[in-house]
């Protein structure tokens, strides 16, 4: 009994001392970050999970945790993570975020490749890179 006690205390006090930001594919990044009102971007849950701490409104010794809802997050930017960011948790089954381009409208040609010849510093630089 004692045990489960000391289990049920604990998952008291990490839900007390915690606070998630969501973040839906589906969301808007004009929304509060709660799971009514998620977040669009990784962006801007960071940006708000900074100034909660920034401002107070969660202390240093309590977690952030950034719930990614399933799906694609493409970044538009790059996105810089530092101290500020090593109390937040980020969590996500099923989610990928992606700083590439999707690229789409390939057609497939029935065309033979052409040779032509390279000039001697060419050819060279492409044996140094392949060498």
């Amino acid at each position: 009994m004692r045990r489960f006690l000391s289990i049920v205390s604990r998952m008291s006090f990490t839900a007390l001392h915690s606070r998630t930001l969501y973040v839906s594919v589906a969301g808007d990044d004009g929304g509060d970050g709660s799971s009514s009102h998620p977040l669009a971007s990784l962006v801007r849950a960071c940006d708000v999970a900074r100034g909660l701490r920034k401002f107070g409104e969660v202390s240093s010794k309590e977690r952030i945790i950034i719930e990614l809802g399933h799906g694609t997050y493409r970044l538009s930017s790059h996105l810089e993570l530092g101290t500020m960011d090593s109390f937040a948790e980020y969590k996500g089954v099923g989610s990928v975020v992606s700083g590439g381009i999707e690229l789409r409208g390939f057609k497939e040609l029935d065309v033979q490749p052409v040779k032509v010849p390279l000039d001697r510093v060419a050819a060279k630089s492409i044996q140094e890179l392949v060498a």
